[in-house]
């Protein structure tokens, strides 16, 4: 029992070690680094792995993959932290992750960049805080937000909305329809149609009706059933926001006749997607208090992961982290190569051997008979080689059997 334990150890701190090294592997394949950046920069997931509470062949596996989106080695760790710290409050995988946080990063780049400085990762941080922070606050998940993001970030950034304004839009839809996919494709709809996109409406299957064909047309309408309170243009013929056009047609929602309702909402919404905008107007109240809460998120996602780690699961993480870090400083991949290298050899030398086996009866009986001719010795000779000749093919089977099954 002692040596099956010892066995059951060594065999998981080879596995570490081959999860460490595959996951080292991954980020060498996208980086240009010399040994000694690749030495620091190990030491840095690793401090990040047990902080976290993150496995270390994941968090080195996160930075591989931010460095494939165009990030620089030391950012991408960075990142890796803040993907970890969003799977914590989300229980995403790391490709989703990443998606929902890079996704609404790029399409929020030129804003957030410049709230952040140019700092990437302050940026990123940034939109899990916004994520975190609504999904404790409202009736909603940060998942979720992350998902609808996902959708429509890329749209309503060119219609002119902030990155708080998307996200407390699509929490007036959320919380009524709770279908995150559902309620980010509708924002899209909804900003796509009131810029008379058509070309892009097309390629997503959606109605065009005459509305978005004459973009005058849908001016006037909109501004006939609202009884002139709202314009989808500037005084200087510019387009308001998504944001600003919804945000007035709120004010004067309630006061408009049945019938107006409904021509309004197929104006502005389609067919199709009435219900989304009909939860985003009737929900208004909430859209302002999530605009406000993500414009005060900063830091909410570091708060959060504190609130993890400090839990039974984080220790737990924090541990396994630790686990991993010594399994790797104690038996560390080029030891774990060498000693792979040295057994293939073995291996391949006995592979030889099994490969010729048929040959050495014949081989044998031909010794024997020569042996008995000098020194009448033969018999004795043969009879202990028969004997044990099945002995010898099963130790050498065995070695072939080591080198495919590694059994």
């Amino acid at each position: 029992m002692v040596f099956n334990k010892i066995i059951r150890v060594i065999k998981a701190a080879y596995e570490n070690v081959v999860k460490v090294d595959t996951a080292m592997v991954s980020l060498r394949r996208v980086t240009t680094l010399s040994e000694q950046q690749y030495t620091e920069l190990y030491s840095k997931m690793t401090a990040s792995a047990k902080s976290y509470g993150v496995a270390l062949a994941d968090i080195i596996q996160s930075t591989a993959d931010w460095v494939k989106l165009g990030f620089d080695s030391d950012t991408s760790e960075k990142l890796a932290e803040i993907a970890t710290m969003y799977q914590h409050v989300t229980d995403l995988d790391n490709d989703t992750a990443v998606k929902n946080l890079v996704t609404a990063y790029k399409g929020y780049q030129s804003q957030l960049e410049e709230a952040y400085d140019n700092d990437a990762a302050k940026s990123i941080e940034y939109i899990a805080d916004i994520y975190d922070k609504l999904g404790n606050e409202f009736a909603e998940s940060a998942a979720d937000v992350g998902e609808g993001l996902t959708h429509a970030s890329s749209v309503l950034s060119q219609s002119g909305n902030s990155i708080q304004e998307a996200a407390g839009m699509f929490t007036g839809i959320q919380e009524v329809i709770q279908d995150s996919s559902t309620a980010g494709t509708t924002l899209k709809i909804l900003a796509l149609r009131l810029r008379g996109m058509k070309g892009e409406l097309l390629s997503l299957d959606e109605e065009v009706d005459e509305n978005v064909i004459s973009i005058s047309k849908m001016q006037t309408q909109i501004l006939n059933l609202t009884h002139g309170h709202v314009n989808i243009f500037n005084d200087d013929g510019t387009f308001k926001s998504t944001y600003e056009i919804m945000k007035g047609i709120s004010e004067v929602y309630d006061e408009l006749s049945d019938s107006d309702r409904a021509d309004l909402l197929e104006t502005i919404a389609g067919k199709n997607r009435a219900n989304g905008v009909q939860a985003l107007l009737s929900n208004w109240s909430q859209v302002e208090k999530a605009v406000n809460a993500a414009n005060n998120a900063e830091g909410t996602a570091a708060a959060e992961n504190e609130k993890y780690m400090a839990g039974i699961q984080g220790h737990l993480d924090s541990l396994n982290a630790s686990v991993q870090s010594l399994s790797n400083s104690a038996l560390n991949s080029n030891a774990v190569k060498f000693a792979i290298d040295f057994l293939n050899n073995a291996v391949n030398a006995a592979d030889v051997l099994v490969n010729t086996v048929g040959t050495l009866p014949v081989l044998l009986t031909t010794i024997a008979g020569g042996l008995s001719a000098i020194k009448n010795i033969g018999r004795n000779k043969m009879f202990f080689l028969n004997v044990n000749m099945p002995i010898v093919i099963i130790v050498l089977f065995r070695y072939k059997q080591f080198r495919y099954y590694g059994c």
